[in-house]
């Protein structure tokens, strides 16, 4: 169950799918009678909340930002999600298909706020009109999106 007590459907890479094969028989999750418990837990085997994996997140980040000093973007659950969105877009994946994944109800939500480049707002612009339904105000945005560097 996601927000809102979304049921989220997600496609996995094969390398992904092998990843938490492993972590399942590695945490005895994979035995029938374990298969009510959380796929990630806390320290106390419960659900992993959304502060927890903002700390995890951002536990690894500052040990990246250690090594690289010029890594200084902004890292987040959030910023991963509408990076994962971008990188669909990019690949040529429909926008009804990336607001399903992301789990949205408005076709370019998610992806409104990140900067966007002129080929790629060229093939937004062309795309049907019902894949692609902007408020004024969305426009403006993915708009200034364009100038970011």
């Amino acid at each position: 169950m996601g927000k809102e007590r979304k049921v989220r459907v997600v496609p996995l890479m094969d390398a992904t799918a092998r990843i938490l094969r492993a972590h399942l028989r590695e945490n005895d999750l994979d035995r029938p009678e374990r298969k009510h418990q959380p796929l990630f837990q806390n320290r106390q085997s419960g659900r992993l909340s959304r502060s927890g994996i903002r700390y995890l997140l951002q536990s690894h980040v500052q040990a990246i930002r250690s090594d690289l000093s010029g890594f200084t973007q902004p890292v987040s659950p959030h910023s991963l999600r509408h990076t994962k969105g971008m990188h669909l877009l990019q690949s040529g994946i429909s926008l009804e298909i990336i607001r399903d994944f992301l789990g949205h109800v408005d076709g370019l939500a998610a992806l409104v706020v990140t900067p966007v480049r002129p080929p790629l707002l060229r093939r937004v612009a062309s795309a049907p009109v019902q894949e692609v339904m902007l408020s004024p105000g969305q426009q403006s945005q993915l708009l200034a999106g364009d100038r970011a560097p």
